[in-house]
């Protein structure tokens, strides 16, 4: 069985790209032959590259100005040319159209998804709530791209709940969604650990407009709480404003860094990981600092709402207000070892072998739905 994976670019540590390689993982123990497409460059070994020169003329002007000279020109110029080194003509094209199943990793409006048919599948990675990010109009393009093929036959395939209910929002068929996980892939054992006398916070990703790093940095410089962030600060101008924003509010308990090489000492020595996202539509760094033991604080509204265990087995909190988070660190303060010990549970049902499962029943609901 053939399968092409299509995105647009794959650019290292996104989301949308370590969920690409997860996929090809699965596929390969499935004996498919699974082949990645990518319109312009990857960062990626074994990745078909230049896939838009196969279908339309290639203007390399014009790609040059689209994609290369608006931010990090450099660092994308010595990608575009390595994608032209390895560029073999009709190579991309061959794979997309002789592969049984087509998967469309749909994250933003790209040129290649006109070339979308009938029983192909699109794997979802959130575009719900334009207004909530910073790239507004480029989502609202995407969102109209996507509900204007709602009369196709199509099948998705998403990591959260959250995601499926916003696809049946815009009118597309719940037979015809299925749902995976974020996962992690760590396999610690639970360490008790005595929380710090002032807790130390923790968050990380991309700094991306929609995360409200800022906000967060703010917050805990004036209530002097302790919080170290750290992610991508350099692959887009977006990213670089919000990281210059944040670090106006460094000082000795505010650390705010760009990327790390290894998280694991920041998460180690942290006691509460804490997420002031207003958009998500699946989140890795919750779950993977769960595994950690360490308990969340979470921004209520998208996908992290189903992060989050009430009860006996609660985990963390949710907040509205950026102003609850001290009120929440000093209940999960209070009693901390079952608050992490719940956390680390909890990263349980978010591992690999989890997301291998639930990705299984997702091709297996769409072959049982293309077979109608």
């Amino acid at each position: 069985m053939n399968l092409a994976q299509i995105h647009n670019v794959l650019l290292k540590g996104d989301g949308i790209s370590n969920t690409i390689r997860a996929t090809q993982e699965v596929n390969k123990s499935l004996n498919f032959n699974n082949d990645i497409v990518v319109e312009l460059f990857s960062e990626y070994n074994n990745v078909y590259e230049l896939a838009i020169a196969d279908y339309f003329s290639l203007n390399l002007y014009g790609m040059f100005k689209k994609f290369v000279t608006i931010e990090n020109r450099y660092n994308y110029m010595k990608m575009f040319y390595r994608a032209l080194k390895k560029y073999k003509k009709n190579v991309a094209k061959n794979i997309i159209e002789n592969s049984k199943i087509r998967m469309w990793h749909y994250g933003s409006a790209y040129e290649l998804f006109r070339l979308i048919h009938n029983k192909d599948i699109v794997y979802y990675h959130n575009l719900t709530f334009p207004y909530l990010v910073n790239n507004k109009k480029s989502m609202m393009d995407s969102r109209i791209m996507l509900m204007s093929i709602k009369d196709m036959k199509l099948f998705f395939i998403t990591q959260s709940e959250f995601n499926k209910e916003c696809l049946i929002r815009m009118g597309f068929n719940e037979d015809s969604i299925a749902v995976t996980i974020p996962y992690h892939r760590n396999n610690f054992k639970f360490r008790n650990k005595l929380i710090s006398k002032h807790p130390k916070l923790v968050s990380y990703g991309r700094y991306g407009g929609g995360k409200g790093i800022p906000e967060l940095a703010k917050l805990c410089n004036a209530c002097d709480i302790s919080l170290t962030t750290f992610g991508d600060n350099k692959s887009s101008g977006e990213y670089k404003k919000e990281y210059n924003e944040a670090k106006k509010y460094s000082k000795d308990n505010v650390n705010i860094l760009g990327k790390v090489p290894k998280i694991d000492n920041y998460l180690l020595n942290s006691d509460i990981f804490v997420l002031n996202s207003y958009h998500e539509g699946a989140s890795l760094p919750v779950v993977e600092a769960e595994s950690y033991g360490l308990p969340v604080i979470l921004r209520r509204g998208t996908a992290l709402d189903e992060l989050v265990v009430d009860g006996n087995r609660r985990n963390g909190y949710l907040f509205d207000s950026i102003d609850e988070v001290p009120e929440l660190v000093n209940k999960i303060k209070s009693n901390y070892r079952e608050f992490s010990k719940n956390a680390y549970l909890h990263s349980k049902g978010y591992t690999f072998e989890r997301y291998k499962s639930t990705y299984i029943s997702a091709l297996s609901k769409y072959r049982t739905w293309s077979s109608v």
